[in-house]
């Protein structure tokens, strides 16, 4: 979690010293990729079992930044096994349960391999 703490420290002070404008989509992008999905990487790697909580709290950190994250032309690119599921959850429009985390645990762990 420490990892997505640091994208977004990352993104407030591009803001502060006016870069961030200019990169807006790239800089989404890389924290769709790095902030969201390198988070919940780090984790699987490790063994670690992902809670709803968290992976709820890392959907809200990207999707408060970049609410149309989802129409960056750089994301809707990404075809992979990995990014589909990675989509999946961002678009879920319920709340995410237990049994969705079985199941998004058991694919992404798949697509790592």
């Amino acid at each position: 979690m420490d990892n997505a703490g640091v994208w977004l420290l990352l993104m407030e002070d591009l803001k502060k010293r006016g870069v961030y404008a200019e990169y807006e989509k790239e800089l989404e992008c890389m924290f769709y990729d790095w902030g969201f999905g390198m988070s919940i990487s780090m984790m699987l790697r490790k063994g670690y079992l992902l809670t709803v909580g968290e992976i709820t709290l890392l959907k809200e950190m990207l999707l408060r930044l970049f609410h149309d994250v989802l129409k960056n032309p750089y994301v809707v690119e990404k075809e992979d096994e990995w990014d589909i599921i990675l989509k999946r959850i961002l678009e879920q429009k319920t709340e995410l349960t237990q049994d969705d985390m079985k199941g998004f645990h058991h694919e992404l762990i798949g697509a790592l391999q």
